[in-house]
């Protein structure tokens, strides 16, 4: 890419970044965020389309202590820090060589492609489904699958990475900060992610478990573990978020006061993030277009 168009990008963005300063307080579907929207688009589908379809190796790397095949295999992409895109035939071959099952439903997922982003440890993310997606949720709390995700066919994540991030506690009982460590945070530029929790289960956990719409994703190691974390908000605009230990394959439910503020801090850091860029990272149903 050449200089004159990089330094084009870094101009829209602080552009997009008094926009959102102007306009504080707009919906989702103000011109200026979708002018912002179609900015990052163009920044997007301009380093992904310079990515290839990664070739498929005799042994594919799959990361150690991560139960998942599927999951070790997307790890063991990021400890490599490939970009490219992979396709139904690699993680065919990743559930094979593994000889495990993958609780996640691949045979749905069309393509992931990974490229790098305008600025140091930053990058893109798409996944692209065969369809808009409804399936059961893969992972069960207290031994049941609570609902369904509810995907649109293309969803396209920003990228950022960080060594070591210290979050601070609002409790007043544990350490004063939360070290998190290799963190990687993803942040939905367009698309939609829903996790549509059953009724009876909402009911019966008391607030629990709300429907979430999707604004981040996260992987990062805290406490000894390696976690992935899914944040949102709740219809209603409650924060939520969820934690899956990656090595025994298990969801932290209920989570505890440390996943709490991590969710808390790192939804809110991407909601930040992209609001720079003048896009509201979400809005409640009925102010969607």
């Amino acid at each position: 890419m050449t200089a004159r168009v990089m330094a084009t990008m870094r101009s829209g963005a602080i552009l997009a970044t008094g926009l959102a300063v102007f306009c504080c307080g707009c919906p989702g579907t103000s011109w200026a965020t979708s002018w912002a929207l179609e900015r990052a688009m163009a920044e997007a589908d301009s380093f992904l389309a310079q990515t290839a379809v990664l070739s498929i190796p005799d042994s594919l790397v799959l990361a150690t202590d991560v139960t998942d095949p599927l999951l070790a295999f997307f790890v063991g992409l990021l400890d490599q820090e490939l970009y490219g895109a992979i396709t139904d035939t690699h993680m065919t071959r990743a559930v094979e060589q593994s000889r495990r099952k993958s609780r996640i439903p691949y045979e749905v997922i069309l393509e992931v492609r990974r490229g790098p982003g305008l600025r140091h440890k930053s990058g893109w993310l798409k996944i692209r489904f065969t369809e808009p997606l409804k399936a059961p949720v893969p992972y069960s709390i207290l031994g049941y699958h609570p609902g369904s995700v509810v995907s649109s066919q293309d969803v396209t994540f920003e990228e950022w990475q960080a060594d070591k991030v210290f979050v601070p506690n609002p409790y007043d009982e544990g350490p004063d900060t939360f070290e998190l460590t290799n963190l990687t945070l993803w942040g939905v530029i367009e698309g939609e992610i829903l996790i549509d929790i059953d009724g009876w289960v909402d009911a019966f956990l008391g607030g629990k478990l709300d429907d979430t719409h999707i604004v981040a994703l996260a992987l990062f190691h805290f406490g000894g573990e390696q976690l992935a974390m899914s944040m949102g908000f709740s219809n209603e605009g409650r924060g939520r978020s969820g934690a899956l230990d990656i090595k025994t394959d298990k969801i932290h439910f209920p989570s505890s006061n440390a996943l709490k503020a991590i969710g808390r801090y790192l939804r809110g850091r991407v909601v930040r993030r992209l609001a720079r860029r003048g896009i509201a990272a979400w809005t409640a149903p009925d102010e969607k277009s």
